[in-house]
């Protein structure tokens, strides 16, 4: 049987831990990495709290021309705009623009299920939802009452 420990004539390897002291580093970092812990809950998702909190049930949803009054953003369309941070990388690397992002504007005036119809990039799509998610909107109404309303807002990107 081969000892892993000795050398070639049988003799004891003097640095065995020096050895294999690279080969347990990096079996203890790649474990360390995998273990999430026993603590983890649905709730910690941030994903699972972006989808309960923004993805919201209507029975009815009214289309913006479909509505006596469609919905528009408090501030103007600036304010969203404003809102709006251009990712680091993106500018780096001069990605540019346009992102069609559907949304419900709920009858309270907070925009809830967006969907990205046309991606202009990943960071960008990213970037508008995020402003979009902060923003507040009049909301849509239909016979003097506040109704979710369905609407698609542009957003451009741009490097002067």
């Amino acid at each position: 049987m081969i000892n892993p420990f000795t050398n070639v004539q049988g003799k004891p390897m003097r640095n065995d831990l020096m050895r294999c002291a690279p080969f347990y580093i990096l079996t203890i970092l790649f474990l360390s990495a995998c273990w999430k812990g026993p603590n983890v809950s649905r709730k910690d998702d941030p994903k699972v709290i972006f989808a309960d909190r923004y993805n919201v049930r209507y029975d009815t949803v009214y289309a913006e021309n479909d509505i006596d009054t469609p919905p528009a953003p408090i501030g103007g369309v600036m304010a969203i705009y404003r809102k709006l941070s251009y990712p680091t990388y993106a500018r780096r690397y001069g990605i540019e623009g346009v992102v069609r992002i559907r949304f419900v504007v709920s009858p309270e005036g907070q925009p809830t299920n967006p969907v990205i119809v046309h991606s202009a990039h990943r960071l960008l799509d990213n970037a508008a939802t995020k402003a979009l998610l902060k923003s507040r909107f009049e909301p849509g109404r239909y016979n003097d009452q506040p109704v979710p309303t369905q609407m698609t807002l542009p957003l451009t990107f741009g490097l002067r």
